[in-house]
């Protein structure tokens, strides 16, 4: 019984970090605030670095240039 509690945990984890990423790269190439360019970088850095780089889209890429203050 607990082998199968811990396996549908993990399950549910694994959904919920997977509809993360997704949604995270979505957002990423249909944000108007990015540029082109922009948009290719942050795509490139959520695919090639799926979690981490979903997570630190979601922290500073999100706003686009006005997140930085530049």
């Amino acid at each position: 019984m607990l082998t199968f509690i811990f396996s549908t945990l993990i399950l549910f984890g694994a959904v919920f970090a997977f509809g993360f990423w997704l949604w995270m790269l979505v957002h990423c190439i249909r944000n108007s605030r990015l540029t082109d360019g922009e948009r290719i970088c942050w795509a490139l850095v959520i695919v090639l670095i799926p979690w981490v780089g979903a997570l630190t889209y979601l922290i500073f890429g999100r706003n686009g240039r006005g997140a930085m203050g530049t």
